[in-house]
């Protein structure tokens, strides 16, 4: 198969296949591509369109070698579909020649069908086969083609890129281009915009000169009208005549007035629509800008709430920044909303289920099928069967009451039995058949509310509680195989909420209304005791694995464990902060899962009472759990219509890096990510420099760089991230800079340099130069070296600090370095250079003090600078002017990083925080807290998605954002 590459790598750009007999659109069609040009803010090469059609471009007697060779050499295959074309050999042909290159992913972006006649095949009912359009080579590739319409295209008076056809245009030409249609209207437009003010301005122009011209002609008929008068006036007075000269004079000099007014007034006219294009850009930018500062204000306020423990508030302020696909707007978040939805979403995917609320979930013994019920109020509710894998729906089962009280699945999985009541008050218990969700039973003999039902281990028995009535609450026994009611067990005055049997068949409870909770015997269904101990209705009960310990849960807020064999609470767990509204035991007994009003779900280790973990997502109550039979998933449903599933296998967080010793001076990543490295250590006190390499994809340590003398206070990889660049002062205090193999952790090489100092070191884009600043020793400036990977050579100095260089970073173009410089008792400056030729562009001050840390947003647009005077400064780097002031830290800036979408700058600071700062509205968005000590370094992942930060107690912590497909499964709202 033929490897598939960039447009530009294929001499074609597209390929149109079709049938004679649309040849005349065929035409048209190659004609608006091979015309056509994207506009050059598309980001695409500006350049003709370069198309191949059979019918000029073949030639030769080998017509199938010459077909497949010029498919071969096209990045894109045009399909004209009718029914001619599907019934043409020449048109399957080709289709099937061009798929032989590609997989059935690629098909799906480098096949682009187009409909000009029939219909399409999914569309087709019986007789109509005859007009069904889509080539059968086509449908073999991509099982349901989607293609642009051109229906009722008439050659002799439409065009393919104008009208009514315009859209079908764009489409088509987004498809060539591989990018959303909606950008490409928005450029088209924006070019026919700038197109239309130039033409106005030529036009206005010509204006001009036509009325100088009409001038001109008015004045030379009247002068000769004049010498005509003339002649036939000789005898006219010379006084006259001189009169009649100044006359003609002093109109020609208004006529020459006008003509300048009305150029002036064209002028202003010209000027004013671009006033008013310029307006309408500032106005969109305002409107950028609102929005983006009603995100900062919404996201701060966000990370407020999720500490204030609000996470239902929390999660409706980052929903609102949820994008849809029916809005093409851009995506505003940035790393701080992915990271906050991260640390308050645990689950693996959601279920949104409705607008209303989720009353109970219940998973099949096997697994597979989740049942839920829920509803919107006052509405009759449903239950439905999803498949886990698929997160479809398989059966509904309709006819419930305004209300599904409880739900369980028979042990064998066949059986679903549901308990509701309506507004009679009367409650149903239904069986009904899991497979196709039809009713197999109805037990219509009970006289009041139905709280719940629960399937006998061996499936032969249905338990069923119901509320008060005239002689009080009870369970009713059902017999499975003929749908007879077997035995009744009164509760007395109490209405029966819970009702489970024991794992081992043995024990049936019921949680009461009055506190309490009742134990049979099943063999002759005799009451075994009475547990006491809440002082509220018995909402929840639930038997451990081993039917030893019995979990209830009150409206008193208490939760207990009860010792079966003895009858006796062996442990009560209070909430402290939100009332409990369901439990449920993991299979192995060691954990037991509840949640609560405010969204959370917490896992208590049975064994001791303490908090396992905290499982957050959830914008409102959670009123049910269930764990599937392997243990591996927790399924939660909520009031907020959602059902949650919960991976308990493995922990998703990264792993802590441990075995750093010392202070943390300088932290990098490598190009693809996948390994950090980190250097600590502090000779001074003993602590040997080290720099360790860790991977990132599971947080173990693969290798550790040994044998530096002084504090490493710089570390770099190479583009290609076979290198590794160190920058540290030896014991002599001299600068020293070392190269190492990663992949054999080894090392490459020494430089040093006369001045001494400390050295800062950073790779151009490219890979080939190594620039290093050195920090210079006691009566010595510093300076910046390029050397060459290469011959490993010194190929230029630059010169002319007055101080210490503290920090320097490449543009990411690799033409320009910058370097910030620090004198002592002096205010520190930014000092741009041009690569090439060693000059000093510019140096630009605003600072007070040292400057410590450089950095160039992904664009190469913004410079940002951090000084001890304890501010970030941006800068214009193509004006060479200041833009912004960023100031919040307490202490001195040591260290800068942008992501990589350049939406936000991360900071470290020696008042031990560190702070994320939002590029568009230059606002301060959130302070990341978690390290006691003075902050060294920061640096984001190559992806955007994780930040890293080190300060100088040896301690690195990750700061982890969700991934945009994690948001699309979990928030439940999005296709996945």
């Amino acid at each position: 198969m033929q490897s598939v590459g960039q447009p530009h790598s294929f001499p074609y750009d597209v390929f149109i296949s079709y049938s004679r007999s649309n040849r005349a659109f065929a035409r048209a069609l190659e004609r608006a591509l091979r015309n056509y040009r994207p506009p050059k803010d598309l980001g695409e090469p500006y350049r003709y369109l370069k198309v191949c059609r059979d019918d000029s471009d073949f030639i030769g007697n080998d017509y199938d070698q010459v077909v497949e060779e010029h498919l071969k050499n096209s990045h894109k295959l045009i399909v004209l579909c009718s029914p001619e074309a599907r019934e043409s050999q020449f048109v399957n042909g080709e289709i099937r020649i061009f798929a032989r290159q590609i997989d059935r992913i690629g098909a799906r972006t480098r096949i682009i069908p187009i409909l000009v006649a029939g219909i399409p095949n999914n569309e087709a009912e019986p007789g109509q086969e005859d007009e069904m359009a889509f080539p059968i080579a086509l449908c073999e590739v991509i099982e349901k083609p989607l293609a642009v319409n051109f229906i009722g295209f008439d050659p002799g008076k439409d065009r393919v890129n104008k009208g009514i056809f315009r859209e079908s245009w764009y489409k088509t030409v987004a498809k060539i281009y591989g990018i959303p249609p909606l950008v490409v209207e928005q450029q088209e437009k924006r070019r026919e915009a700038d197109v239309y003010r130039i033409r106005m301005g030529i036009l206005s122009g010509v204006m001009v000169m036509l009325s100088l011209l009409l001038i001109l002609s008015l004045f030379s008929r009247f002068e000769a009208r004049y010498q005509r008068d003339l002649a036939i006036k000789a005898q006219k007075s010379e006084s006259e005549a001189k009169e009649s000269e100044k006359s003609q004079r002093l109109l020609a000099v208004n006529k020459v007035s006008e003509a300048r007014e009305q150029r002036n007034q064209a002028i202003a006219a010209q000027n004013l629509a671009e006033k008013r294009s310029q307006e309408a850009l500032r106005q969109r930018d305002l409107a950028n800008l609102g929005l983006n500062r009603l995100y900062v204000l919404n996201t701060k306020q966000a990370g407020i709430e999720f500490e204030k423990g609000d996470l239902r508030r929390g999660s409706q302020l980052l929903n609102n920044f949820l994008p849809t696909f029916e809005k093409r707007e851009p995506d505003i978040r940035s790393f701080y909303w992915y990271y906050l939805w991260r640390l308050n979403h645990n689950e693996t995917a959601t279920f949104r289920v409705n607008d209303g609320y989720v009353s109970s979930v219940v998973f099949s013994p096997n697994g597979k099928i989740l049942a839920v019920s829920g509803g919107e109020p006052d509405e009759p509710e449903e239950v439905r069967l999803y498949d886990i894998k698929s997160g479809r729906v398989i059966v509904t089962l309709k006819g419930q009451g305004l209300w599904t009280s409880s739900i369980a699945f028979s042990p064998d999985g066949k059986r679903l039995a549901t308990a509701s009541f309506g507004q009679d008050k009367l409650g149903r218990v239904r069986v009904w058949d899991a497979n196709n969700g039809k009713e197999m039973l109805t037990l219509t003999d009970n006289t009041s509310y139905v709280w719940a039902v629960a399937f006998s281990p061996d499936g032969k028995i249905l338990a069923s509680g119901e509320g008060e009535n005239a002689g009080g609450g009870q369970i009713k026994l059902w017999n499975m195989g003929s749908g007879k009611e077997i035995a009744t067990l009164k509760t007395q005055t109490a209405t029966v909420s819970s009702v489970e049997f024991s794992p081992d068949g043995k024990i049936l409870a019921s949680g009461n209304s009055n506190g309490s909770v009742k134990l049979w015997d099943t063999s002759m269904f005799s009451e075994l005791g009475i547990l006491k101990g809440h002082t509220g209705v018995v909402s929840k009960i639930s038997f451990s694995p081993d039917s030893k310990v019995l979990a209830t849960l009150g409206s008193d807020g208490l939760l207990h464990l009860w010792d079966l064999s003895g009858g006796k609470v062996m442990m009560t767990i209070k909430q402290q902060s939100a009332d409990l509204n369901c439990i449920a035991f993991s299979p192995d007994g060691n954990a037991l899962a509840s949640g609560d009003v405010t969204g959370r779900i917490k896992l208590l280790d049975v064994k001791n009472g303490n908090d396992l973990a905290t499982l957050k997502g959830h914008s409102n109550s959670v009123i049910s759990l269930a764990y599937s039979a392997s243990g591996n998933t927790l399924a939660s449903g909520s009031f907020d219509g959602t059902v949650k599933l919960w991976d308990m296998k493995s922990d998703n967080e990264l792993l802590a890096l441990e075995n750093q010793a010392g202070a943390v001076w300088s932290v990098a990543f490598s190009p693809n990510g996948k390994i950090m490295g980190s250097s600590s250590g502090d000779p001074s006190s003993g602590i040997p420099a080290v720099i360790n390499l860790w991977d990132m994809r599971n947080g173990k340590e693969i290798g550790k760089l040994k044998g530096i003398e002084g504090i490493i206070s710089s570390v770099a990889f190479s583009p290609d991230g076979g290198t590794l660049a160190s920058g540290s002062m030896d014991i002599t205090k001299s600068g020293v800079v070392k190269l190492w193999d990663i992949r054999r952790i080894r090392e490459l090489a020494t430089f040093k340099s006369d001045i001494a100092g400390t050295a800062t070191v950073t790779f151009a884009p490219h890979g080939q130069i190594l620039a290093v600043g050195w920090t210079g020793a006691t009566g010595k400036v510093g300076e910046v070296m390029l050397w060459d990977m290469r011959s490993r050579k010194e190929v230029a100095t630059l010169k002319g600090y007055k101080g210490n260089v503290l920090a320097v970073a490449f543009s990411p173009d690799g033409k320009m370095l910058a370097s910030g410089e620090g004198r002592l008792g002096k205010a520190g400056v930014v000092r741009l250079w041009e690569v090439k030729t060693g000059t000093n562009l510019v140096t630009l001050e605003g600072h007070r003090d040292h400057i410590d840390a450089i950095a160039f947003s992904p664009d190469g647009k913004l410079l940002a600078s951090g000084s001890r005077d304890r501010t970030i400064k941006l800068w214009d780097v193509e004006s060479k002017k200041q833009l912004a002031t960023l100031k919040g830290h307490m202490g001195k800036v040591t260290s800068l990083s942008y992501s990589s979408d350049g939406k936000t700058l991360a900071s470290g600071s020696s008042d031990s925080s560190v702070r994320l700062w939002d590029m568009r509205s230059k606002q301060e968005l959130a302070t990341l807290k978690g390290h006691s000590g003075d902050v060294g370094s920061v640096a984001f992942s190559p992806d955007g998605k994780v930040l890293v930060s080190g300060d100088q107690h040896g301690k690195l912590k990750l700061w982890r954002a969700a991934t945009k497909r994690k948001v699309a499964a979990q928030c439940g709202c999005l296709k996945k």
